[in-house]
């Protein structure tokens, strides 16, 4: 016999939609009543048999199964299973006679969310209750499982989730997204049951980075982040960034990150490498042809024109002698010889100023005249000290020192606000430094990354090509500092270009 109730008008009382496992017309009235009398509003159905309760279940949608344990053709077990074979997630709920501890175990193992004896009924709604709770709460979480696997899906990596050992150890893979599948063509199920599949992947070199690395990061229980390489399907080697944060368990450590593909940009960031290293190569080859071309162009100005008005100033000379009664002819002369002597003084001024000839002689010589001159031109004091004047250095970075000094001592006059300037030369058996060091106002360091400065640029990458290094310190307002090693030796005129 089935007993219906249909839905209430009333919101405030949703009906409960319950499937009764049982044979006993009688029984199955008095749980309505029960129901009721405790303040739910029950649509029930009555089966007793495996294809009536099959069939309720694919007709209609119910919030809670109530069994019987022992009926004529069907039994709890039996329920339970059918229950679970319709695909229904509802609570089952056992009421029966008494059946002993061991049958109510039994059926408890085998999915009963609950067992209510017949002669406590009083506790069959709390139990109820208790059943729709839990129910509600997987579904929620079988919705959230499902949403975070969609999203993970759409995600340009892998979510994973790690075990390891308190040491770092790697375990297993509890939790692998459909990523991998995409990003390594490794369905994720491998990964998961066996952490080799995953690891055999990376080249050697790369999985003792990471086991390293996991070590490193689990012993300040910190974040890990790396980038490694992983070897596709297709035998195509991605690089990929990983980061995960770790949670202390029983065992080790429970680690959950993202694994995200940056083989594009490691490529882009080859490739401007690549570019960066061209243009540096250019940048020296071009800095190489102006000095020598600013060589030649001394060395004409000094033979050939020099030559031509030291041999004018001569002949003038000579002729200034002839011409003894002409006073007109005479003054002509002196204002010539003042004109050829002014040209002179200017071309040996441009020819020191292409490449002054004291480098010939060492480069202490050629940063002494530097620093002669450029006292004499801003009246800032300016001296050079060497722990030994004559050792010799390679031309090239004879150049480049005698090229950054300038420009340094060209800052200071532009910039410092200095009273004197000092520049220390030493020589070691494989090196040489230069220091500049002023008493102005200094600089600040954001202004050295300044798009136009140039001639900070120019000294880094004179330093750079030749294989040295360069600092500059000047906050604080207690004047510049700018510290220049090179190696000794042959040039390195292509390194690092």
């Amino acid at each position: 016999m089935d007993a219906t109730r249909p839905p209430t008008d009333d919101p405030a009382r949703r009906p409960l939609r319950v499937l009764v496992v049982e044979d006993n017309p009688t029984a199955f009235d008095l749980l309505l009543i029960h129901l009721r009398r405790q303040g739910l509003d029950p649509v029930a159905r009555r089966v007793e048999t495996a294809e009536a309760m099959y069939a309720a279940l694919a007709d209609e949608d119910w919030d809670a199964v109530i069994s019987d344990y022992n009926l004529p053709r069907f039994s709890a077990l039996g329920a339970i299973e059918t229950l679970r074979a319709s695909g229904r997630d509802i609570p089952f709920i056992l009421v029966s006679g008494a059946i002993g501890e061991e049958r109510a175990v039994e059926a408890m193992r085998a999915g009963a969310e609950d067992y209510v004896p017949k002669d406590h009924p009083t506790r069959l709604v709390p139990a109820l209750r208790r059943g729709l709770l839990a129910a509600a709460q997987r579904r929620e979480r079988r919705e959230a499982e499902a949403a975070l696997t969609a999203a993970a899906a759409n995600l340009p990596g892998v979510l994973f989730r790690l075990q390891t050992t308190r040491e770092g150890a790697i375990l297993s893979f509890p939790y692998m997204s459909n990523g991998s599948l995409r990003l390594f063509g490794l369905p994720p199920a491998e990964a998961m049951s066996d952490p080799a599949a995953f690891l055999g992947r990376l080249p050697p070199e790369d999985r003792e980075r990471l086991a390293s690395g996991l070590a490193g990061a689990a012993r300040t229980s910190g974040t890990w982040r790396d980038e490694i390489r992983v070897q596709t399907d297709a035998g195509q080697m991605r690089w990929v960034q990983a980061t995960a944060s770790p949670r202390t368990q029983e065992r080790g450590f429970v680690w959950d990150g993202l694994i995200v593909d940056v083989t594009a940009l490691k490529e882009a960031e080859a490739s401007l490498r690549e570019s960066e290293g061209q243009l540096r190569k250019l940048s020296v080859h071009l800095e190489r042809a102006k000095e020598t071309e600013r060589a030649a162009v001394a060395r004409e100005i000094h033979d050939e024109i020099g030559g031509s008005l030291t041999a004018m100033k001569a002949d003038l000379a000579s002729l200034a002698r002839r011409v003894t009664g002409d006073a007109v002819a005479g003054e002509r002369l002196r204002s010539l010889e003042e004109l050829v002597a002014r040209a002179m003084a200017t071309s040996q001024s441009i020819a020191r100023a292409l490449r002054p000839a004291a480098l010939d002689q060492g480069i202490y010589h050629a940063l002494a005249w530097q620093a002669r001159d450029f006292q004499a031109r801003h009246g800032i004091a300016c001296r050079v000290v060497a722990n030994d004047e004559d050792a010799p250095l390679e031309p090239e970075s004879a150049t480049a020192l005698f090229r950054i000094g300038q420009e340094a001592l060209t800052n200071v006059a532009k910039h410092a606000g200095a009273r004197s300037v000092e520049l220390n030369l030493f020589f070691t058996a494989s090196q040489v430094s230069l220091e500049v060091r002023d008493d102005g106002q200094g600089v600040d360091p954001a202004n050295l990354d300044k798009t136009g400065s140039f001639g900070v640029f120019g000294m880094y990458e004179r330093v750079r090509a030749l294989g040295g290094w360069l600092e500059i310190d000047g906050g604080g307002g207690r004047g510049t500092t700018i510290m220049v090693t090179l190696p000794r030796g042959r040039p390195r005129t292509g390194a690092g270009a």
